[in-house]
């Protein structure tokens, strides 16, 4: 599968540009396997990008065009957009590394304060770093490590919500389930996770957009995962 997706994208950018957009494959739910095969094929799109950024544009049209050969609810769209997405979130990305030869000073300033759950996202949100030995859990939080360690401590289902501050739909998708949330099930957690902080954990479960919710098992293993789009009513689909 690997090798077919990859010879398709880079056989048919000869063909001509395309002008097909992605429809969100929301019907689809990634497997383990989806997603490794996805981060297995993105070291070699890293390796494109830093060579030549312009035919990274080139293989962003590929991917397109190569798309539409694909029903949506399928793997190989779902594939295929993921990596269209991780190509288009790192070219400017990787083009800056390249470029940039001055290295630039960086100060990090570290705030601590007590958990709070998530009220609306109209008010400032405050990241938990408590070091506090007890939590109080709500059923919508902020992710923190500990905090997904009290969760899965406390025998609780963890969805984590991959959120990103500059993404409309997911604040409209994370609003609805947070004035919602009374309808969902009291053995579940909701951690919204920053989607551009947490690097490390958008690797481990191989995040590759934004929306994207993964299910844990209360051993803290990713059993699924799932772009939402619906707000509460997707969640308590996925949640059957």
């Amino acid at each position: 599968m690997k090798h077919l997706l990859i010879a398709g994208i880079f056989g048919i950018i000869g063909l001509g540009a395309y002008t097909h957009g992605f429809s969100t494959p929301s019907t689809y739910s990634a497997t383990s396997a989806d997603m490794a095969l996805i981060q297995s094929i993105q070291p070699s799109i890293d390796r494109i990008l830093v060579a030549d950024a312009a035919r990274g544009q080139q293989i962003l049209t590929a991917i397109q065009g190569l798309s539409t050969r694909y029903s949506v609810d399928t793997r190989e769209y779902y594939i295929l957009w993921a990596l269209y997405d991780y190509m288009d979130s790192n070219i400017n990305k990787v083009s800056q590394q390249v470029v940039s030869t001055t290295p630039v000073a960086q100060t990090t300033t570290t705030t601590t304060t007590a958990p709070t759950p998530v009220q609306n996202h109209s008010q400032t949100m405050t990241q938990d770093t408590s070091n506090t030995d007890t939590l109080q859990l709500d059923t919508y939080m902020l992710y923190s490590p500990k905090m997904l360690d009290t969760a899965i401590e406390a025998g609780l289902q963890v969805v984590i919500n991959f959120r990103a501050a500059r993404c409309p739909t997911c604040k409209a998708t994370s609003d609805d389930i947070i004035d919602n949330q009374d309808l969902i099930p009291e053995w579940v957690i909701i951690l919204e996770a920053d989607y551009d902080k947490y690097i490390d954990l958008k690797d481990k479960y191989w995040v590759t957009r934004q929306t994207t919710f993964v299910f844990l098992d209360k051993n803290g293993e990713m059993v699924k995962q799932a772009r939402l789009t619906r707000g509460i009513d997707q969640l308590l689909e996925e949640l059957k």
